[in-house]
């Protein structure tokens, strides 16, 4: 499967049937909303002040399950026909290709016990522990890169697919949008901090995309299977029909002995023969899927964080390492692998002075 930049790309691999809560929450966060899962089927939903206005009420309670609605007083249920899905459409189609969105925090606070936290994060192998020799607070840029397939056989489906990767060190970042989640974003920051070297865009992408690559395929390969019992049986009916034709055909020979009507009914046994290729032909081709991925929209969302630098001792020879702090998951992110770029959770340094994963060793 390729991927390019806001191209058409196609594949033989399918997918699972588009989820209408995915889609309607997916709408509702983009918008700067808060939503919370409280169980199956169902959404809480705090609205910010433009939506506000829109849909006049503050707070929603979501239905995505008939049998749930009915079961849950006070819900909306939302289904395909339903005014507040053709609501969310609208707002999906208000949105351009890229929106941007500021942590609501004013301070940024440095984490306490420093040394656990680094120590819980990352593992520098044959090097003495650590020591933090300075820290600095920078606005750092995670990109939400949202991937549009639609898939084509003998119906039609959609899903979109989202990655978060970090601007700064170029690594998908696996929680970040549920803790974003449980914040409400602003449209301008609040806070003055200057922005850290945020790597190219065109790099970020093709992050995106080796990220979102197998998820698509996982689930292609299941729409694969589901089309392809689908055709199967499709094919066993009608070569149940096409033999039962040749058969009665074949009595027809048998009980005749004329020889031009043995001749008339040689002639409809090929056509039917021939009928029968093409309708399976017909029925193959029915059934292939073909996919086109596309990048739909990207979110660029603003977060202070917190930068660390490391002085660590291996023999001789002292080395230096950054780390980042993210004050949305207050947690350190896994530091790459100066070799293959990879999230890691151990190094050790290299002949060239990086610290590389332990795979390269030796």
């Amino acid at each position: 499967m390729r991927f390019k930049n806001q191209e058409e790309v196609r594949t033989l691999e399918p997918i699972t049937p588009n989820s209408v809560e995915r889609f309607v929450k997916s709408a509702l966060l983009r918008a700067g909303a808060v939503v919370e899962k409280p169980g199956y089927g169902l959404a809480e939903v705090l609205l910010p002040e433009e939506l506000e206005t829109e849909l006049n009420q503050e707070e929603m309670l979501l239905a995505f399950d008939y049998e749930v609605a009915q079961e849950t007083p006070g819900s909306i249920f939302v289904t395909p026909g339903s005014s507040l899905l053709d609501s969310m459409a609208r707002l999906a189609k208000s949105y351009g290709r890229f929106t941007s969105h500021y942590w609501p925090g004013i301070e940024v606070n440095m984490p306490g016990n420093l040394e656990q936290k680094i120590s819980d994060t990352v593992d520098y192998l044959y090097c003495r522990t650590p020591q933090i020799t300075g820290s600095w607070a920078a606005e750092n840029i995670y990109y939400s890169f949202n991937f549009l397939c639609t898939f084509f056989s003998s119906e039609k489906t959609e899903e979109v697919f989202s990655a978060v990767v970090n601007g700064y060190s170029g690594l998908h970042c696996s929680d970040f949008e549920k803790q974003w989640e449980k914040i409400i974003p602003l449209e301008a920051p609040e806070y003055e901090l200057g922005q850290v070297e945020i790597r190219s865009l065109q790099d970020l992408y093709r992050a995106a995309c080796e990220y979102v690559r197998p998820q698509v395929q996982q689930k292609a390969r299941i729409f694969q299977e589901q089309q392809g019992k689908l055709g199967e049986r499709e094919l066993v009916r009608t070569s149940r029909y096409y033999e039962e034709t040749l058969r009665e055909l074949e009595k027809k020979i048998s009980a005749t002995d004329d020889a031009s009507k043995r001749l008339r009914i040689e002639k409809q046994m090929e056509a039917t023969r021939a009928d029968w290729k093409r309708r399976e032909e017909d029925i193959t081709a029915r059934y292939q899927v073909e996919a086109e991925v596309r990048l739909d929209h990207i979110v660029a969302y603003h977060v202070p964080c917190i930068f660390v630098r490391l002085k660590m001792q291996h023999k001789k020879e002292t080395l230096q390492h950054t780390l980042l702090f993210n004050v949305l998951t207050r947690k350190f992110e896994p530091p790459s692998c100066s070799r293959c770029g990879r999230a890691v959770r151990q190094l050790l340094p290299d002949s060239r002075g990086g610290l590389i994963c332990p795979v390269h060793e030796g």
